[in-house]
């Protein structure tokens, strides 16, 4: 019988098997990369254009193109739009990055062909029309204000500020001004500049058949492409002090810290990441144990490494009471100094690489994780050797590494912080 109250043998793990993303070119050059995988009746197509919040001459463009694209095309008005999707299932938005703009659709094959029309249209022929753009402007500048009522949101867009610089495009904030100075022709104009006739990425993956396949190859090749260069230039990173903003209704303050760190293909990331989730990445991590569970200082905190196309930063978050912010900020930085200076227990190392490589392994369940995880390597130069020299190197960390990197790249005094509320 088994006994529940004895854990399974823990068994360590050499290698990752991954069912790996094929890729083909369309005869009008656009990349396909493709994964064939899953039972179910359903594919995931995702269209991706280099043409994120970085591209944009006006703050709040892409924000905006992004909630008014699905508004008309050419030849399909918005309610048809709505219907057609309605009709066939399909569930789809469009998403606006700092370096990336996406269109993901979810629905079942053998719908494709009655909704690639549409689909062709909002990435050609999107009209944006200016009843319909008037509309989602007031949505959004609504949206704003609700947001900017909130401690952990300012916080968080505040420490970005700080990190990258007020009109750095990573740290360059949306306003109501900004959106109410927005018209149908400036979205027109962006549009055009940005993703109609602009080269794209298509992912594909699900149940895929060839009919699919063929579909997607005839319809998306067929489309004539000018190869628009929208390099831009690189944008100087100005670091500015950290800040603290007192807020007079406020129950509680939103603590946002951190820098700039180490890329993904960088020589010390794999330690950076796996000093990271030790530190705040999971359940169990120090500053859990210690601001949330031995001092009741909050109900949720967390470290994490955040990664954009031109840098990447490391940060930690918390919502803590407000007549204890002295009290919370100490307890942070007193982790950051003992994970720099502490000997790191063998047993709490053990546990991290077990979560590690176990949430791994159940993150890979489904085509659409398992595309997740490509794109992932993908958009920031790595393939799927990335995977396997982590599961090599986690068995390599130590607790001398864990200081090391820590003292490195993790020393408060290095750090931005604000503080809202």
């Amino acid at each position: 019988m088994l006994n529940r109250a004895v854990a399974p043998n823990f068994k360590e793990i050499d290698r990752v098997v991954i069912q790996e993303v094929q890729k083909e070119t369309l005869s009008n050059g656009i990349p396909m990369f493709y994964l064939n995988s899953g039972t179910e009746e359903v594919i995931r197509l995702e269209l991706v254009f280099q043409a994120g919040k970085y591209y944009e001459n006006q703050s709040g463009l892409n924000l905006l193109m992004a909630a008014t694209i699905g508004e008309g095309t050419k030849s399909f008005d918005s309610k048809t739009i709505r219907n057609t999707f309605d009709r066939y299932g399909v569930f789809w938005s469009a998403k606006s990055g700092y370096d990336l703009f996406s269109f993901q659709f979810y629905l079942m094959a053998k719908h494709l062909d009655k909704v690639l029309p549409i689909i062709q249209e909002l990435i050609t022929s999107a009209t944006f029309p200016e009843e319909e753009v008037e509309i989602v402007k007031e949505i959004k500048k609504q949206e704003i204000q609700l947001n900017n009522s909130k401690t952990n949101v300012v916080s968080s867009q505040l420490f970005k500020e700080k990190l990258f610089g007020s009109e750095h495009p990573y740290g360059r904030r949306i306003s109501e001004e900004n959106i109410a100075t927005l018209n149908s022709t400036d979205l027109i104009n962006y549009y055009k500049q940005t993703i109609s006739k602009n080269t794209f990425e298509i992912f594909l993956c699900g149940k895929i058949e060839v009919d699919t396949m063929k579909l997607i190859s005839e319809e998306l090749g067929s489309l004539v492409i000018d190869k628009q260069d929208l390099s831009s230039e690189t944008k100087e990173v100005v670091s500015l002090k950290s800040e603290y903003i007192p807020w007079k209704d406020a129950l509680q303050t939103s603590i946002s810290m951190g820098n700039i760190t180490l890329q993904k293909g960088d020589k010390d990331y794999y330690s950076l990441l796996f000093t990271t989730i030790l530190l705040g990445g999971y359940f169990g991590s120090r500053l859990m144990k210690n601001v949330r569970e031995e001092k009741g200082l909050t109900y949720g905190i967390h470290a994490s490494i955040k990664h954009l196309a031109r840098h990447s930063y490391f940060s930690i978050h918390a919502d803590v009471m407000k007549e204890k912010l002295g009290e919370a900020q100490e307890a942070i930085k007193e982790e950051l100094e003992k994970i720099a200076y502490e000997p790191i227990p063998e047993d709490e190392l053990q546990t991290v690489k077990n979560y590690i490589t176990g949430s791994f392994l159940t993150s890979l369940n489904t085509p659409f994780s398992l595309m997740d995880t490509f794109t992932s390597l993908y958009f920031h130069g790595q393939d799927y050797n990335f995977i396997q020299n982590y599961i090599k190197h986690l068995r390599q960390i130590d607790s001398t590494e864990v200081n090391r990197i820590a003292n490195t790249y993790l020393k408060p005094s290095a750090m931005i912080e604000v503080s809202v509320g």
